[in-house]
């Protein structure tokens, strides 16, 4: 009798299920895996097996190819929130935080009150930078439960995420109150403060923490981060080399090592960090060529893709000179579809094309010899750094829209056409890079210059009431044609570091460019120059979070013109 119940056993899918968990549960996962595979033959339609399956698969590191079948368990058993919440978990461990937005989305309206879905939601959409999304859940979690401690915390760190330290701080204030041993709360009224330009008082509190969780990886992550923002920067990096040693894979710290690394001229210690930026806000590209990594160009032939944002293909592309200069014999590129006009008609000798989520055919011939992400040309270069390519113009402006805009601004007065642009919209950098109007008073309060609007986003509140002018139908963020036109009648362009200051340098307009204590690492450390634009001059600040120095500064300079 037993082995006619084991023999039928054989054939009874719940039963290998049932054997592949409890195998699995005793860490013996290649056993339990065949069984639990074996039970999916048995039973494909099952509604318990694939997510099992999924499940054991994860937990013996096999994330990736857990992932179909906790798919397919979210398909077959579609009610199941559990199913949906497991799979944004995985996504979400993966680095695929839009996916795992999806499945969090799809548990939250299976259960709209379970807490721990919609938290996990909130944590995806701050990784995709949904903010307005994010604010609307957490609100939602605190209507939820207003006694909510977590919620309450989750929504203010949204409030961080969006700039509005002023709303977020009293709300963590409190939550801290309440729960003063919670190290997340601390770190969030931590980045409030932060926001608030309240450094010392932001670094108090994470040194504090360090002192009950010296290892804690966020916490010296956000160290490291205050440093930076006030110029430390080789107490940055000790900082950052702590959060590594506490988790190698803490994916911001190897990029702001990069970043300081790249900052101060040490690029062959940057270089591999910089490639963590594929893990962070760059996104590769399939395409079937081998990688340049510095081998001869003479007679061959390369593609050059854009990455990450437009301002970082605009400083890169000032590179696509120097491989023809390395005897490349044909460069093809590809960009974010808004530069393509101004791209092409600067550089007639090669073929620029507009990226899509399929490459163009042209781009995948094999027979092309190489291919490399822009951001990776000055890696392969011989001089660089020690002789950096300053570019006089590698973008150009349609001459017929310039025509347009020159009428234009015939009618908006006699004096020097001033071009300003004070606000950078970059998440987590943004408040950094940004100069709010009210504090360009000396600039703005002359009235021997004509100031033109270069701002891009919706500026008619920061506007009012002063002496800058708009052009009535310039769409400033997706018309990257009309704004080069534009740029291009200009006398000079007065900026903070954003695409503006990246658009002026690339037509090789004269700039000014207003930059923070610690700015972007290719505006450099010091002086006038900047490494890739040879017709922008850097004003700095010397105190973080200062600006009326460089304000003053500027109008100073403006006076003589």
């Amino acid at each position: 009798m037993l082995e006619r119940a084991l023999e039928r056993g054989k054939r009874n899918p719940t039963f290998h299920m049932q054997k592949g968990m409890a195998l699995c549960s005793l860490g013996r996962f290649e056993d339990g895996l065949l069984s639990l595979r074996q039970a999916a033959r048995l039973d494909p339609k099952s509604k318990e097996v694939p997510f099992n399956l999924g499940v054991a698969l994860d937990k013996s590191g096999r994330t990736e190819e857990a992932v179909p079948y906790l798919e397919k368990a979210c398909v077959i058993n579609a009610s199941n929130p559990y199913a949906h919440v497991t799979l944004g978990g995985m996504q979400a461990r993966l680095g695929r935080f839009a996916a795992a937005a999806k499945a969090f989305r799809e548990a939250v309206k299976i259960a709209p009150r379970m807490a721990a879905a919609r938290y996990q939601l909130i944590q995806a959409l701050i990784e995709i930078e949904s903010f307005e999304e994010a604010e609307e859940e957490a609100r939602r979690a605190v209507e939820t439960d207003p006694k909510d401690a977590k919620a309450r915390r989750m929504l203010g760190q949204v409030l961080n995420k969006r700039d509005r330290y002023a709303e977020a701080l009293p709300l963590l204030e409190q939550v801290v109150a309440e729960n003063p041993q919670s190290e997340e709360a601390v770190l969030d009224l931590g980045n409030a403060l932060r926001g608030l330009e309240r450094f010392d008082e932001a670094l108090a509190l994470y040194r504090d923490l360090l002192q009950r969780f010296p290892h804690l990886a966020l916490v010296n992550y956000n160290v490291g981060q205050v440093e930076m923002e006030e110029g430390r920067l080789d107490a940055a990096l000790t900082a950052f080399d702590k959060t590594l040693a506490a988790d190698p894979n803490f994916i911001r710290a190897h990029v702001q090592r990069a970043s300081i690394l790249l900052l101060q001229g040490r690029n062959d210690e940057a270089y591999p960090e910089w490639d963590w930026r594929w893990r962070y806000s760059a996104t590769g590209r399939p395409f079937p060529q081998p990688a340049w990594t510095g081998q001869d160009l003479t007679g061959k032939s390369i593609v050059v893709w854009g990455e990450q944002g437009i301002g970082d293909e605009l400083v890169y592309f000032s590179l696509l000179a120097t491989l023809k200069g390395l005897g490349a014999a044909r460069v093809l590129v590809e960009c974010d579809p808004r530069l393509r006009g101004v791209l092409q008609r600067a550089n007639p000798d090669m073929t620029v094309l507009a990226r899509k989520a399929k490459p163009a055919r042209e781009l995948m011939d094999k027979n092309i010899d190489f291919q490399i992400a822009c951001g990776d040309i000055m890696r392969y270069l011989p001089h660089w750094p020690d002789r950096p390519v300053r570019s006089t113009g590698h973008i150009k402006a349609d001459p017929e829209l310039q025509a347009t805009y020159r009428a234009w601004l015939k009618t908006t007065g006699l004096t020097h056409k001033v071009g300003v642009s004070w606000l950078s919209k970059r998440a987590a950098l943004g408040r950094m890079k940004s100069a709010p109007l009210d504090q360009w008073g000396p600039i703005l309060g002359r009235t021997d210059a004509t100031f033109i609007n270069l701002q891009y986003g919706d500026t008619e509140a920061d506007t009012h009431g002063r002496p800058i002018h708009t052009h009535p139908s310039l769409d400033r963020f997706n018309d990257i044609d009309g704004m080069c036109a534009l740029i291009e009648e200009l006398d000079l362009v007065i900026t903070t570091s954003n695409v503006t200051a990246h658009l002026a340098g690339a037509l090789g307009k004269p700039c000014w460019l207003l930059t923070s204590k610690t700015p972007l690492w290719y505006w450099g450390l010091s002086g006038p120059e900047v490494q890739f634009y040879a017709s922008v001059r850097a004003f700095r600040q010397t105190d973080a979070a200062d600006w009326a120095p460089v304000m003053t500064a500027v109008a100073s300079e403006l006076a003589k013109l």
